[in-house]
């Protein structure tokens, strides 16, 4: 049972209260901060968005589907989605102001809860379904960030009102999609650091020692996580890796704000913030304080 009741993981609300109003952005210590987060999601969010509207429509052409009046619905619901999301992306990017941003978000929600829809009635599958599950995470995260309500997938509302799922492969997916993402990007951050620092006027430094041994820890701890998730599917006995990766992420922004790091290894850092955001969210551990 108690398992059962960890199913009620939503994709986090990555910035849980960062839009509820204009007053609450100064609980953001940076508002260039605030806004580059956001940014993020957005532009991975588009991005994520046009691949799979691409995949899906290859994908329906080798299908059973090809040639029907649904082949064409779905197409245009990715259509729908695609635009959407672009308009988002141009009007925050313009603007930075949820409020005149939500609007495109909801437009994006509608046409995606009917593309999840589509799915499942024809029962897509393969490749495309694992490229939907990707960009249905980002969604939810989407709408947590401009704080939209939790997206109800299916017409039924088969999620309680705790948006717990009734479907145990589904929640194992949804983690796994995220522990791996952020397996992958922190690998791809600690490469990035180090090659910059040795660039840096760092280089040599006790400073550049300290970031380089931060990075190590927190790959390695989500390293671990990936593989405690992978072998037991118990989020218990996952979240030790969790509370080290955090810890070490924590340290790794001070120091990266103390010695102003800056350059593409900031934008890889920020992207890899809000991923363990997002990890923090999905293990239900409290959300990430950055500043000491």
């Amino acid at each position: 049972m108690k398992k059962l009741l960890f199913f009620a993981i939503a994709i986090p609300t990555l910035l849980a209260g960062s839009l509820r109003a204009q007053d609450d952005r100064p609980r953001h210590s940076d508002r260039r901060e605030w806004m580059g987060q956001i940014s993020v999601i957005v532009r991975d969010c588009d991005l994520r968005a046009t691949e799979f509207r691409s995949a899906l429509a290859r994908a329906l052409d080798q299908s059973r589907l090809d040639g029907t009046r649904a082949e064409d619905q779905l197409n245009e619901h990715a259509k729908r989605l695609d635009v959407a999301i672009h308009s988002l992306r141009e009007s925050w990017n313009r603007d930075h102001d949820p409020e005149r941003s939500r609007e495109h978000v909801r437009e994006a929600v509608a046409a995606a809860r009917e593309i999840n829809w589509a799915i499942e009635t024809d029962q897509v599958r393969g490749r495309v379904q694992h490229e939907w599950d990707r960009l249905r995470a980002e969604l939810s995260l989407l709408a947590g960030v401009f704080d939209e309500p939790q997206i109800r997938w299916d017409r039924e509302h088969a999620r309680d009102d705790r948006g717990q799922y009734p479907d145990r492969h589904e929640w194992i997916d949804q983690i796994s999609g995220v522990v791996r993402d952020c397996d992958q990007r922190a690998t791809e951050f600690r490469s990035a650091l180090a090659r910059a620092l040795d660039r840096s006027r760092l280089d040599g430094t006790r400073a550049e020692d300290r970031l380089n041994e931060h990075a190590r820890r927190l790959d390695v701890a989500i390293s671990r996580l990936r593989e405690s998730w992978n072998r037991e599917r118990d989020p218990e006995k996952s979240r030790e890796h969790v509370r080290e990766a955090v810890a070490a992420a924590r340290e790794i922004n001070w120091a990266i704000e103390t010695d102003q790091v800056r350059g593409r290894v900031q934008h890889e850092w920020d992207v890899l913030r809000a991923e363990l955001n997002r990890l923090a969210g999905t293990f239900h551990e409290p959300q990430i304080r950055w500043e000491r």
